[in-house]
Protein backbone atom coordinates (compact mmCIF):
# COMPACT_ATOMS: atom_id res chain seq x y z
CA UNK A 1 0.00 0.00 0.00
CA UNK A 2 2.91 2.45 0.90
CA UNK A 3 4.10 1.82 -2.87
CA UNK A 4 0.85 1.81 -4.46
CA UNK A 5 0.32 5.98 -2.36
CA UNK A 6 3.97 6.49 -3.21
CA UNK A 7 3.16 6.41 -7.04
CA UNK A 8 0.05 8.82 -6.73
CA UNK A 9 0.69 11.10 -3.82
CA UNK A 10 3.48 12.58 -1.80
CA UNK A 11 3.92 10.42 1.52
CA UNK A 12 5.58 11.38 4.99
CA UNK A 13 5.68 9.83 8.03
CA UNK A 14 4.54 11.35 11.63
CA UNK A 15 5.92 8.74 13.99
CA UNK A 16 5.07 9.26 17.48
CA UNK A 17 8.87 7.20 18.32
CA UNK A 18 12.25 8.93 18.58
CA UNK A 19 13.87 9.89 15.79
CA UNK A 20 17.10 7.07 15.59
CA UNK A 21 14.21 4.25 16.70
CA UNK A 22 11.79 6.00 13.12
CA UNK A 23 14.96 5.99 11.21
CA UNK A 24 15.75 2.00 12.25
CA UNK A 25 12.45 1.05 11.55
CA UNK A 26 11.59 2.59 8.47
CA UNK A 27 14.75 1.15 6.60
CA UNK A 28 14.37 -2.33 8.51
CA UNK A 29 10.78 -2.45 7.03
CA UNK A 30 12.26 -1.22 3.64
CA UNK A 31 10.14 1.82 3.98
CA UNK A 32 12.77 3.97 3.59
CA UNK A 33 12.84 5.41 0.18
CA UNK A 34 9.19 5.61 0.15
CA UNK A 35 8.53 8.35 1.99
CA UNK A 36 9.70 11.86 1.15
CA UNK A 37 9.60 13.34 4.89
CA UNK A 38 9.51 11.80 8.23
CA UNK A 39 8.87 13.25 11.81
CA UNK A 40 9.61 12.06 15.31
CA UNK A 41 8.21 12.66 18.28
CA UNK A 42 11.65 14.57 19.46
CA UNK A 43 11.17 16.78 16.78
CA UNK A 44 8.02 18.33 17.56
CA UNK A 45 6.94 20.74 20.64
CA UNK A 46 4.17 18.01 21.37
CA UNK A 47 3.93 14.83 20.09
CA UNK A 48 0.48 12.93 19.97
CA UNK A 49 -2.34 12.89 20.86
CA UNK A 50 -1.14 16.70 20.10
CA UNK A 51 -1.51 17.02 16.25
CA UNK A 52 1.71 18.89 15.79
CA UNK A 53 3.35 16.01 13.96
CA UNK A 54 0.39 15.39 11.60
CA UNK A 55 0.74 19.54 10.73
CA UNK A 56 4.07 19.34 10.02
CA UNK A 57 4.22 16.33 8.27
CA UNK A 58 1.40 18.10 5.88
CA UNK A 59 3.69 21.15 5.79
CA UNK A 60 6.86 19.52 4.65
CA UNK A 61 4.33 18.34 1.84
CA UNK A 62 2.32 21.29 1.36
CA UNK A 63 -0.78 19.91 1.88
CA UNK A 64 -3.62 21.30 3.12
CA UNK A 65 -4.52 18.70 6.69
CA UNK A 66 -8.27 19.05 5.41
CA UNK A 67 -7.19 17.79 2.10
CA UNK A 68 -4.97 14.98 3.68
CA UNK A 69 -5.64 11.44 4.72
CA UNK A 70 -4.15 9.95 7.79
CA UNK A 71 -3.54 6.05 8.30
CA UNK A 72 -3.13 5.28 12.33
CA UNK A 73 -2.76 2.39 14.21
CA UNK A 74 -3.41 3.36 17.19
CA UNK A 75 -5.79 5.27 19.23
CA UNK A 76 -3.25 8.08 20.68
CA UNK A 77 -2.60 8.26 16.41
CA UNK A 78 -6.36 8.60 15.29
CA UNK A 79 -7.06 11.42 18.00
CA UNK A 80 -4.18 13.51 16.69
CA UNK A 81 -5.30 12.99 12.99
CA UNK A 82 -8.80 13.94 13.94
CA UNK A 83 -7.64 17.19 15.65
CA UNK A 84 -5.00 18.33 12.88
CA UNK A 85 -7.75 19.82 11.23
CA UNK A 86 -7.72 22.95 8.83
CA UNK A 87 -4.12 24.60 9.84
Amino acid sequence: MVGACRDAVQTAVASNSPRELLDTALESAGLAAYVIHSFAADEVRSPKPAPDLHRTACAALGAAPEHSVAFEHSATGIGAARATGPA
